[in-house]
């Protein structure tokens, strides 16, 4: 996957995920730990709630130009 904003591109390990919060700037995520393991993963984002404008059910899809083929 290649890392957003960046030439740089990672592979995700086989049982592992990549998350991303919603502001770059101040989100702990995979872009400062790297993949995460699916056996801490405890939930899943099925809506958004906030801001009111945007709420609704999540859309499952894969970030256009950001996965190499295989």
């Amino acid at each position: 996957m290649q890392l957003p904003g960046t030439p740089d591109i990672i592979k995700i390990p086989e049982g592992h995920c990549w998350v991303e919060g919603d502001n770059a700037a101040c989100s702990w995520d995979s872009r400062s730990f790297g993949p995460i393991p699916l056996g801490l993963i405890k939930g899943r984002v099925t809506h958004v709630i906030w801001p009111p404008s945007k709420i609704g059910r999540v859309d499952t899809k894969m970030p256009e130009n950001r996965i190499s083929p295989l």
